[in-house]
């Protein structure tokens, strides 16, 4: 029997997502649009368990989060937190669940994001792990697990003790390249790196360079395409404004198996618009390129 991450592998070679992650990039949180037959995944939120009931149940009763656990964040809405509220049923014990509230349902999945030299996102893991140091241990032990490593904000580092981002630096980059190298994929986005103070502290080029740098190894053969993430810290507002389509289709499964989890939730592989002449890829909203003008064509990634 396949085990979760091979299942996890079959995902992304079968699953078309629609780009979700041009809707953050402003401090306005753009609501996301509704596709029809589609559902808003966010895998990467810390949203406070210091909120109201009543609130948390009406956030994980539409959509599909991803609870992010940390060590450090005791503050942070865990997965066995929400095993608790009212209207919730377990899907897959440990891992992923469904919470209904006035005739609505939502979802939420067990992550956590490991305080490694580099962040890492673990999915699909039910036993927590430690911080370890080195970031590549952390993607070897998730995979021991038969779990799914996510690259978290990947040009973003909190170096210890600085409880801000930072940028990372020109001389790190061979080392984000070997992580990108190690995980299963890539936040592309991250909703979290803005301009914090205009013209003195701009996160946004954090994520103008893992596009560059994804854009770079695909070339390479590697096949990230990127997800996006609110990484919402507290506030539950800012919760799935930014994120991926999964399609709705299969997720309301009974408890069996994990596989249409994976099919539908995991599954990182989106469907683009290309450029003919510089292959650059737009997000649908027109007929050219805003690289270089020329018409548009429809292309399928595998």
């Amino acid at each position: 029997m396949l085990n979760r991450r091979q299942l996890l592998s079959l995902a992304i070679a079968g699953t078309a997502v629609f780009p979700a992650y041009r809707y953050l990039n402003n401090h306005e949180m753009i609501e996301p649009p509704e596709l029809t037959g589609k559902i808003l995944v966010d895998l990467h939120a810390h949203p406070s368990k210091n909120n109201s009931e009543r609130d948390i149940a009406s956030l994980l009763s539409s959509g599909v989060t991803g609870l992010a656990a940390r060590h450090r964040g005791k503050y942070i809405l865990t997965y066995e937190d929400a095993l608790n509220l009212p209207g919730v049923k377990e899907i897959d014990k440990g891992l992923f669940a469904s919470l209904t509230k006035n005739r609505s349902t939502g979802y939420f999945a067990k992550v956590q994001e490991v305080d490694s030299d580099h962040h890492i996102l673990a999915i699909g893991c039910r036993k927590t792990l430690p911080d370890y140091p080195d970031a590549r241990q952390t993607i070897d032990e998730i995979h021991k697990q038969g779990g799914f490593a996510i690259l978290p904000h990947p040009h973003l580092i909190f170096p210890y003790p600085v409880l801000y981002p930072v940028v990372v630096r020109e001389h790190q980059e061979e080392y984000i390249k070997e992580l990108c190298g190690m995980v299963d994929e890539v936040e592309l986005f991250n909703a979290k790196a803005v301009e914090v103070v205009p013209w003195l502290v701009d996160l946004r080029i954090s994520n103008e360079r893992t596009k560059k740098l994804i854009g770079l190894l695909r070339q390479q053969g590697q096949t990230h395409t990127g997800i996006a993430a609110s990484d919402a810290v507290h506030n539950l507002s800012q919760v799935r404004k930014s994120g991926i389509y999964v399609p709705k289709e299969g997720l309301c499964i009974d408890q069996s198996l994990t596989l249409n989890i994976c099919l539908h939730i995991y599954g990182i592989m989106k469907s683009a618009l290309e450029c003919q002449l510089c292959g650059a890829e737009g997000d649908g909203s027109d007929n050219y390129c805003s690289e270089c003008g020329e018409t548009l064509k429809k292309s399928d990634k595998k």
